[in-house]
Order: structure tokens, then C-alpha cells, then sequence
């Protein structure tokens, strides 16, 4: 009978290793330490770009699946320090918590494009939780490198922005008129906004500029959007332009984010605000149009108007959209009583002309 139990008991232990959970925790910071090869693009180290060292830190976030984290920046530094980008190349890593083992498999290369990063390594563990780690890493390019990660502290992602200039919701916003570093006349619009209250203080913004909701990815005269990554020392970002090209226009709706970052990653609620700069035809024509909307026992968004509203078109607060219809009337009734609760923004077309209005599900 002992014989019997004690087989049961290793039957279970054994269960019990081979489920281990992942020990990484989210917002992880680890500082780095690596030996480098600059990469001669043609997927070999370039002698002359061999054994750099660097330090550096990197930020651990969970990913999508139980036995993924996310990396910061894979190529140990060499990204920023090496090549001057504004960040790193952020990896997605497999973790094997039975092994105690880590696997990176064609990682695309997020800050150049067209190369993609493969890595393996390993990790230690103490009370629980990952102490230190290590990467050999390379990419299609020549790039490679190993770095030891050692654990540093725990960061919590910022909280959002907030009380933007332009305000939300904003008509008649100014679009200046300068010159830029080559003598370019360029357009420019001042943007301000206050830092979080909540979480770990943010290291940079991520400001994203569009003409469409949806924040389309290309150079399109029509959809064009626009982004940078600024420190974190500022808040106040006047005369914000496109350098070498008048990007805002008069009598036009824009949208626009603002993502604070840190090691610790970024809050997962950021809003999607809008303005409008001024013109002769936007405050003036949709004065002359009469338009209401209300929210109906919280299932339907109730529209009316003395013009005839063409079109509609619900997004979520980051921008996705989630419903569409035609009206081609002067009234309509949408429904919305699948929606989940939250902020929403409608776009209606009236006339050849665009409003903007957010509205909340409860």
C-alpha cells in the first residue's frame, strides 16, 4: 500500500513540474550587458563592427499566450546606441518554464523592416521569479550578439494623458504658417497635454496624427497619417509640423493619440481626440444645419437633422470602427445595444460635410 501511494504522489509531482507557470512578471526591468557584431547586410558580422560592447536596460511585458513575454529590445542596445534609432526592436520570446528555456522565431524587425530576428537562451530563477537571463541573438542582416540580462526592479506602464490642446472636440483650431530648418514653408498646429497621475512616470510619447479614424499606414494625399516618439520631458509640443510639407490643411478634422511608454509598457485605454482647424466653409456650414442626438433606453443612438444625413460610421475610443450604415435620410435610428460599455465616436456625414461627436454606452 505505501508502494502504491507513493507512485500516486510522484504521478501528481510530476503533473505538477510539467505545468509551472511563466515566471516572468509584467513590467519587468532587467539590465543588460552584451557583445555586439554590426551586420555587413548581407547576414554576416561586419569585421570592422565586431565585439562592440553595450549596456543597456530592457522592459518585459506578457504576451498574448500564457508562455509569451514580450522583449523591449532584442538587439542588446546595438538598435539605438549602434544605428541611432529612436528605440529598440521589441520580440516576441516562447517560454519553456519545464526547460527553462527561451526561443525567439523570425521576429520581424519592427524599427528597418525586412529582417527578422531568431534567438535562444535561457533563465534562472530565485523565490519564484526570474533573476537573470540570456540571448544569443541574430537577425537576416548580419546583426548578432549575446546578452545577460540581470534583474534591475518592477515598473508599472504610466496612465493616460489627458486635457489636450487642441481640446476635444475642437472647431476653429489655428493651422500657422513657418519656415522649417531648410527654408521649407510648412503648416503647423500646437499641441499641449498633461502628463499621467497614474502608474510609473513615462520615458516617451508616441504622438499619432491622422485625417482618417482609423489611423490608416501610408503616404496617401487623402488618408495620410503621421507619428513620432518624443521624450518625456516635455508635454508641450508648439508648432508641431511635418518637416518639408504643409501637412495641416485648413477646413479639416483630425485625430490624434497620445501613447505615453516605459520599460513597464503602456496604458491599455488611450483616447482618440479630435479637432478641427479652421476654414471658411467648416464653422459656417454646419452652423446652418440644425442636428441632434441623443441615446435611446442605452440600445439605440437617436439621430435627426434638417439635412439630409447621408452616412454613419461608429468607431470605438482607439479608433476601431465597429459599425457603419447608410441613412440617406433627415432621422435615423441605430442600434447599439450589443455594444460593449464604454465611450464611442460617431462620424456623420451631412452635405459633403463631417461631424464628430462622441456619445457613451452604459
Amino acid at each position: 500500500m505505501k508502494k502504491i501511494t507513493f507512485s500516486l504522489f510522484a504521478f501528481f509531482a510530476a503533473i505538477a513540474l510539467s505545468a509551472q507557470e511563466n515566471p516572468f512578471v509584467n513590467g519587468m526591468v532587467f539590465d543588460s550587458s552584451s557583445t555586439v557584431c554590426a551586420g555587413d547586410g548581407e547576414g554576416n558580422c561586419d569585421p570592422e563592427g565586431s565585439d562592440i560592447p553595450l549596456t543597456s536596460q530592457v522592459g518585459i511585458s506578457l504576451g498574448e499566450e500564457t508562455n509569451e513575454i514580450i522583449i523591449s529590445d532584442i538587439t542588446g542596445g546595438l538598435y539605438v546606441q549602434g544605428y541611432g534609432a529612436p528605440m529598440g526592436n521589441e520580440a516576441t520570446i516562447v517560454v519553456d518554464s519545464d526547460n527553462q528555456t527561451l526561443t525567439v522565431t523570425d521576429a520581424p524587425d519592427v524599427v528597418f523592416g525586412g529582417d527578422s530576428f531568431n534567438a535562444t537562451g535561457s533563465y534562472t530563477v530565485v523565490d519564484g521569479q526570474v533573476d537573470t537571463f540570456t540571448l544569443t541573438w541574430s537577425n537576416n542582416y548580419g546583426d548578432a550578439g549575446t546578452t545577460d540580462f540581470t534583474f534591475n526592479s518592477i515598473v508599472t506602464a504610466p496612465g493616460v494623458a489627458s486635457n489636450p490642446t487642441p481640446a476635444d472636440n475642437a472647431t476653429d483650431v489655428p493651422v500657422n504658417t513657418l519656415q522649417d530648418a531648410d527654408d521649407n514653408t510648412v503648416t503647423a498646429v500646437d499641441f499641449a497635454f498633461d502628463a499621467p497621475t497614474t502608474g510609473d512616470a513615462p520615458e516617451t510619447y508616441r504622438i499619432v496624427i491622422s485625417n482618417d479614424i482609423t489611423f490608416p499606414a501610408n503616404t496617401e494625399t487623402e488618408t495620410f497619417t503621421i507619428s513620432g516618439n518624443f521624450p518625456a520631458t516635455t508635454t508641450d509640443f508648439s508648432e508641431l509640423y511635418l518637416p518639408g510639407a504643409q501637412y495641416f490643411e485648413e477646413n479639416t478634422t483630425y485625430y490624434w493619440t497620445v501613447t505615453p511608454t516605459n520599460l513597464g509598457g503602456t496604458p491599455s485605454d488611450v483616447e482618440v481626440w479630435t479637432f478641427t482647424t479652421a476654414g471658411e466653409l467648416n464653422v459656417s456650414d454646419f452652423e446652418a444645419v440644425t442636428f441632434d442626438h441623443y441615446i435611446d433606453n442605452n440600445s439605440s443612438l437617436v439621430l435627426s437633422s434638417d439635412k439630409v444625413v447621408s452616412s454613419v460610421k461608429l468607431y470605438s475610443i482607439l479608433g476601431q470602427e465597429v459599425l457603419a450604415q447608410e441613412l440617406n435620410a433627415t432621422s435615423g435610428k441605430l442600434n447599439i445595444s450589443s455594444f460593449n460599455a464604454g465611450v464611442y465616436l460617431a462620424q456623420v456625414q451631412i452635405e459633403g460635410q463631417t461631424k464628430t461627436f462622441k456619445f457613451i454606452k452604459k
